[in-house]
C-alpha cells in the first residue's frame, strides 16, 4: 500500500490490520492528512484468496500484483523479464533522439552520454541486478549514439570495441559506466550497511545473494580488531588482514556454514571454543592448518571496551564508497600510454576526442586502409617517403616537422620541435613537457592558429598545463605559420 510514496509491510492477520489502520487514523488527527485511498495500490505477497478478502475489508485501495514500479525502479517477486526491463530500455533510448546527434560532434556526444544515457540505468540498478539483455539493449544505444549519431551503429561505425570505451580515463577510455561494474558497486553498498549498521530495519530481510558482489565486497574488507564481540572468526579478514578461508583452506571447510556465520572472534578466543567448531574429516593438511591457526592466535590481544572495525580496503578514510568500489575493478588493467596525460590536459573537448583516438591508432590514415583492404597504396601523400601512420603525419613527415618547427619558433620555443630521433607522437609529446620548464608551462598564454573562422586546431592538444589554442577571439598569425597545414587529410581529421 503507498501513502505519499510511503510502502507498509503487513501481514493479512485482523490484529495487525486493524492495529494499522488505527494508526493511520492517529496520524490523520495529528497532522490533518488523509490517505487518499483512490491512490493507495495492494500488492499481495504470496497471499491466497482470503488473505486478500480480509485486506481489502481494512484497507480500500486497488490491488496491483507483482511485478510493480516503484520511485521508477520495476520491483518483482521473481528475476524480472523482458517485458518489464524494455520499459527501461525505450526510456534510456527516448532521451536522445537522432536530431539531437546531427547538432553534436562526437566530443559533445560522449557528455551527453555521461550525463543523461549513462544516469537512468543508475537508479534502477542500485535495487535491481539488470540483466545481461537489458545492459545489452542500453550499450548498443550508447555505443550508436557516440559514433553514428543512430539508434544503433555496425561494427565498422565503431572505431574501438566498447568495453575499452567504457574504462577509466587514466586506463584509456572515456570514462563512460561499465553498467554491470557500476551495478555490482552500487550494490555492495547494501552489503557495507549491513555489516556496519545494525539497526536498519531491512537487516532481517531474505535478498538474493551475488557471489560475485559477496566475493569482491569480501576481499576488498578487513577487521580491525577492538573487543572482539563484532568480527566473525571464520568469515571475515581479521588475522593479519586475511581471512582463515585464505589461511587455512581446508580447516576453513571442516567447519559447518552455521559456525562460520555465528562465532565471534572474542568468543571462538575464549578458551579456543574454535576447536570445537572442526567437525570434518581430520586430515593431514587439516592438522596442520590446525597447527599454524594455533600459533597464529597466540598472540591476539583483544581491547575491551573498544568496538571492532569495519574497514574498507580502497580508501583512505577505511570507509566505503562506490566510485572506489567501482575502480576496484580495473585494478590490475594496464594504463596505455599518454591517456593519463590527456585527461589532465587543458584542450578542446574536440581536440582531446581526436588526440584519444591517436592514442588508440584509430585514425583512418593510407596503413590503416591498406591493412583493412580498402586501398593498394599506403604512402604517405605529402613525402611519399613512408607508410602513412598517424605518428607519421603528425611527426615523422617532413612537411610536420616544418610545421612544428615554425610554430614553436614563432613562441620562442623552436628547440621543442619534432627532430629526427621523434618517431612517436606521445613519446616526443612527454618528452617535451619533460624540457620545458615549470615556469614556462605555467605562464604562457594563449596562442591563435587558423584563420577567423576556423575552430581550435589539433595542436591545441600539445598539453601544455596553460596552453590552450583558441578560436578567432586572437591575432591570426602569419601564413607561413600555417604552411601545409590546410592539405586536405588534415582538415578533414580537424
Amino acid at each position: 500500500m503507498y501513502a505519499d510514496d510511503v510502502v507498509l509491510f503487513l501481514t493479512p492477520h485482523q490484529q495487525d490490520l486493524l492495529l494499522s489502520k488505527l494508526i493511520l487514523g492517529i496520524f490523520t488527527g495529528a497532522s490533518g492528512l488523509k490517505t487518499n485511498p483512490d491512490k493507495c495500490l495492494i500488492s499481495p505477497i504470496q497471499c491466497d484468496l482470503e488473505a486478500t478478502v480480509t485486506l481489502l475489508q481494512y484497507f480500500h485501495g486497488r490491488v496491483d500484483p507483482f511485478p510493480i514500479t516503484y520511485l521508477g525502479i520495476p520491483l518483482g517477486l521473481k528475476r524480472l523479464n523482458k517485458t518489464v526491463l524494455q520499459l527501461l530500455v525505450d526510456k534510456v533510448a527516448n532521451r536522445l533522439p537522432s536530431w539531437k546527434a546531427g547538432l553534436l560532434n562526437r566530443a559533445g556526444r560522449t557528455v551527453l552520454i555521461k550525463s543523461t544515457l549513462s544516469a537512468i540505468p543508475t537508479h534502477t540498478a542500485l535495487a535491481v541486478s539488470l540483466s545481461p539483455w537489458a545492459i545489452k539493449c542500453i550499450d548498443s544505444i550508447r555505443r550508436g549514439f557516440l559514433w553514428t549519431g543512430a539508434r544503433s551503429a555496425k561494427g565498422g561505425h565503431c572505431l574501438l570495441a566498447w568495453p575499452r570505451v567504457c574504462r577509466p580515463p587514466e586506463l584509456g577510455g572515456l570514462g563512460f559506466v561499465d553498467l554491470q561494474r557500476f551495478g555490482d558497486a552500487l550494490r555492495m553498498g547494501w552489503l557495507w550497511l549491513k555489516r556496519t549498521e545494525e539497526s536498519r530495519p531491512w537487516q532481517l530481510l531474505p535478498d538474493d545473494r551475488d557471489p560475485v558482489v559477496e566475493a569482491l565486497f569480501h576481499v576488498s574488507t578487513f577487521m580491525e580488531l577492538g573487543d572482539g564481540r563484532k568480527a566473525l572468526f571464520w568469515e571475515d579478514r581479521w588475522l593479519q588482514g586475511k581471512g582463515l578461508a585464505e589461511i587455512a583452506p581446508c580447516l576453513y571447510a571442516a567447519v559447518s556454514p552455521r559456525d562460520r556465520k555465528q562465532k565471534t572472534v572474542s568468543s571462538a578466543l575464549c578458551g579456543d571454543s574454535w576447536i570445537s567448531d572442526i567437525s570434518g574429516a581430520l586430515t593431514v593438511q587439516v592438522i596442520l592448518e590446525y597447527l599454524l591457526v594455533w600459533d597464529m592466535t597466540r598472540d591476539i590481544q583483544l581491547t575491551q571496551g573498544v568496538e571492532d572495525c569495519f574497514c574498507w580496503r580502497w580508501t583512505a578514510d577505511k570507509m566505503f564508497s562506490t566510485a572506489s568500489a567501482y575502480r576496484s575493478f580495473f585494478i590490475g588493467q594496464h594504463p596505455v600510454d599518454g591517456a593519463g596525460l590527456l585527461r589532465k590536459t587543458r584542450a578542446p573537448a574536440k581536440c582531446k576526442f581526436f588526440i584519444w583516438l591517436v592514442i588508440h591508432d584509430r585514425c583512418w590514415t593510407a596503413a590503416r586502409r591498406k591493412k583493412h583492404g580498402l586501398q593498394d597504396d599506403d604512402a604517405c601523400v605529402l613525402c611519399a617517403q613512408a607508410p602513412e601512420t598517424i605518428d607519421h603525419l603528425l611527426v615523422e613527415c617532413s612537411f610536420s616537422k616544418d610545421l612544428w618547427f615554425n610554430f614553436f619558433h614563432r613562441v620562442g620555443w623552436g628547440t621543442l620541435s619534432p627532430n629526427v630521433n621523434d618517431s612517436e607522437i606521445i613519446g616526443w609529446w612527454k618528452a617535451v613537457r619533460k624540457r620545458l620548464q615549470k615556469a614556462d608551462t605555467t605562464t604562457a598564454t594563449p596562442i591563435t592558429t587558423g584563420s577567423k573562422s576556423a575552430s581550435p586546431t589539433v595542436l591545441g592538444t600539445v598539453g601544455f598545463k596553460s596552453m590552450v589554442i583558441a578560436g578567432p577571439s586572437r591575432p591570426v598569425p602569419e601564413p607561413a605559420v600555417m604552411e601545409g597545414f590546410h592539405h586536405r587529410r588534415f582538415i578533414n581529421w580537424r
